[in-house]
């Protein structure tokens, strides 16, 4: 795409994250917390009832987003190719709101592989199968043809997603009369909301504020090392996948010793291949950056600044799901809260002295801060040490 359309492509992309994630209101995290519960106790009609009514939230509250987006981006005073991406960009925030709840839908039925097969691994493949064909002879594609490619893939993968929702329901489930208590699912789900809501935001902050307070140039750049530090927390991310429900249904039994020997599983399990692929990232970052394509290099120092921090991240193993997941979400919520004002503060204070790498320390200072508070919370509140070091053998 080059620097200043991968830059314009991942501003956009930026807001359609954060604002898919507030669009299910903390049901895609909610439904990982009770859809096991349904499942042990044979509540299908409770379950059928929750996923049902989850989609048809996501969906109403993702059009109104949507709708809400439109009508901001036609009265501030936006350039008009910034405008343009992002108002197309908007439009996709049901579809990655419903993929994302689907995504959870799935996965708290431990069914894992059909849960994370069509978002992670048809999704992109199809997008960047799309955007290649979008490409007109040997001209790099546009911001706007990459988002038109993502909404296609979206269609695509939701209808999958439908097809492996419906295999991985139980038959009973699938056939049972639906029994709705949306007030305590939102109620209960909104912790989780402000949760999510602020580790999007954790996420995406430094990227939406080098777009906001550089270019698309810049944020081009520091996209591709933001992008490749979260690298080093795919182990993490991918152990979490398969341990949220295992978690959430120990805790429900209250059996501490078999959560504590699963999360000391986890934690060394995925910290040393987090450090390996965390060296390797700073000893080849000029390299690695240049497979984004010419220019990108130049964003090295802070790949090497992201990436000490994720690795602190992958060391004290899964603690947000440890405190979200056992009924301290709104304990984790203010530790996201307080993390994610101290991030914007410092992306305001460090991008117009530093540039990208002032984001860069911004966003490695929120990481530690957030993952040392939550373990040392885990340790007090669940009775769980979380660190690769801790624990039993």
């Amino acid at each position: 795409m080059g620097v200043e359309e991968y830059g314009s492509f991942s501003f956009a992309f930026g807001w359609i994250q954060v604002l898919a994630i507030l669009c299910a209101l903390g049901l895609t995290t909610g439904t990982l917390r009770f859809i096991p519960e349904y499942l042990s106790n044979r509540e299908w009609d409770l379950l059928r009832g929750m996923v049902r009514r989850s989609s048809q939230v996501t969906l109403a509250a993702g059009v109104g987003i949507a709708l809400l987006g439109t009508l901001v981006l036609l009265v501030l005073p936006v350039g008009e190719g910034r405008r343009q991406t992002l108002l197309l960009g908007m439009w996709l925030v049901p579809l990655l709101g419903l993929g994302n709840l689907k995504l959870e839908i799935t996965r708290a039925t431990r069914e894992v592989g059909r849960a994370y097969f069509p978002m992670r691994i048809v999704l992109p493949a199809m997008a960047g199968l799309l955007g290649f064909l979008a490409q007109s002879g040997p001209r790099s594609l546009s911001a706007a043809q990459g988002l038109y490619a993502l909404s296609g893939a979206l269609i695509l993968t939701l209808l999958l997603q439908e097809i492996l929702l419906r295999q991985a329901l139980p038959v009973d489930g699938r056939r049972a009369r639906p029994e709705f208590r949306t007030r305590f699912w939102l109620s209960e789900s909104f912790p989780l909301l402000l949760i999510a809501g602020f580790v999007i935001l954790l996420n995406q902050t430094d990227i939406l504020m080098v777009g906001a307070l550089t270019g698309d140039q810049e944020v081009g750049l520091y996209a591709g090392a933001a992008v490749t530090a979260r690298w080093v927390s795919f182990m993490l991310v991918s152990a979490n996948a398969v341990a949220a429900p295992m978690i959430a249904g120990l805790h429900a039994r209250g059996d501490t010793a078999s959560l504590q020997a699963l999360v000391t599983r986890v934690a060394r399990w995925t910290f040393w291949p987090s450090l390996a692929l965390s060296v390797a990232l700073v000893l080849g970052a000029a390299p690695v950056l240049r497979l984004f394509g010419e220019g990108f290099a130049v964003a090295r120092w802070a790949l090497v600044i992201l990436v000490l921090g994720q690795a602190v991240n992958a060391g004290m193993g899964p603690v947000g799901h440890l405190m979200s997941l056992t009924g301290h979400g709104r304990d984790s919520a203010r530790v996201y809260g307080m993390a994610a004002i101290v991030n914007i503060v410092l992306n305001l204070l460090l991008i117009p002295p530093l540039g990208m790498e002032g984001a860069a320390v911004a966003t490695a200072t929120s990481v530690v801060l957030w993952n040392v508070w939550l373990f040392l919370l885990v340790r007090r509140k669940v009775g769980v040490h979380s660190f690769f070091l801790g624990g039993p053998g």
